[in-house]
């Protein structure tokens, strides 16, 4: 039987190497993971695990149709199910309505996406099945790099014009999504990428699909530090638009400081944060006083859409 290399999906040897790419060594995969190899829909053969979060795991794929490298997001909600050879199986009876609930919301997620599928910035899905008990997604693989790489590849910041050339595009984009219905709710750096072509896509609406269940989300929702809003740390408060916006404002400072902003938890209780130009920075003071507004501490202080955000960034 042959065997593909997990990267680049050409034939290897039996001890894992590649001659094509250079890849050497057996692919190790954790047990929740489908092992490479495995056939997706009769078409897609996986290789490597691209990453894998509360809610799901995203492989590398062959779409053997075509020849096309293709991203597959399966969804996976760690906390309540466990993997029986393919199929996804619940944990406990007990969780079985969350579970269906989120598989419910992970296809009416999907297909309001994909209405976007012609904007630059935003993931292409470009199909979805039902197979192992669970429900999985197709993504367009892009070539490049994660921002959070772009920053580390930059000496941990980039200028004031490479941050307007490269995430200002994200602003617009989000705001048609919130228009849709849909929150991200987990922006960071990680899930902005950068094609090869210098193209920023806003990648891994996972957290968005599980906000109609609290148990789902407390359990499996894990805060990013800097770049989580106060109303994250807090139960039973409202989530919207100007979540978003403070995480994308915590996104902007970051890549213009090469600091993260304090945690919201701890400003609660003694506000410092200084902005950008306070710190000694080169920025447009109207640019700095959008970037704080966004991370005002309390939700009614912030914008509450990004199209605001934009009009104070880009005055006409």
């Amino acid at each position: 039987m042959t065997i593909f290399c997990p990267s680049c999906f050409s034939p290897i040897d039996q001890n894992g190497n590649c001659p094509e790419c250079g890849r050497f060594g057996k692919t190790q995969f954790l047990a929740q993971q489908l092992p490479p190899g495995t056939i997706l829909n009769n078409r897609y053969r996986i290789g490597k695990t691209l990453g894998q979060g509360a809610f799901g795991i995203t492989y590398l794929c062959l779409d053997q149709d075509t020849g096309n490298r293709v991203a597959i997001k399966e969804y996976f909600p760690a906390y309540y199910v466990q993997r029986v050879e393919k199929d996804m199986e619940l944990a406990s009876e007990q969780k079985h309505d969350a579970v269906i609930g989120g598989l419910e919301a992970f296809f009416d997620e999907v297909k309001i996406l994909m209405e976007f599928n012609t904007h630059p910035n935003i993931v292409r899905i470009l199909d979805y099945f039902f197979e192992n008990k669970t429900a999985y997604f197709l993504m367009e693989y892009i070539s490049g790099s994660s921002f959070k790489e772009v920053l580390h590849q930059n000496g941990g910041r980039i200028s004031y014009q490479k941050l307007m050339d490269l995430l200002m595009p994200l602003l617009p984009a989000l705001g048609l999504v919130h228009q849709a219905g849909l929150l991200h709710r987990d922006i960071s750096p990680d899930n902005i990428f950068i094609s090869a072509d210098n193209v920023p896509v806003i990648l891994d609406f996972g957290s968005a699909r599980f906000a109609w269940n609290s148990e789902m989300v407390g359990k499996l929702f894990t805060i990013k530090p800097g770049y989580a809003p106060i109303e994250q740390y807090r139960d039973f408060s409202v989530q919207g638009n100007w979540t978003d916006i403070y995480q994308m404002g915590a996104v902007f400072y970051r890549a213009l400081t090469g600091q993260l902003p304090e945690e919201a938890i701890l400003r609660a209780q003694f506000d410092t944060l200084r902005s950008p130009l306070e710190i000694g920075f080169s920025v447009p003071l109207h640019v700095d006083k959008a970037i704080m507004k966004a991370l005002a501490l309390e939700p009614a202080d912030r914008y509450q859409s990004f199209e605001e955000m934009v009009d104070d960034i880009l005055p006409i």
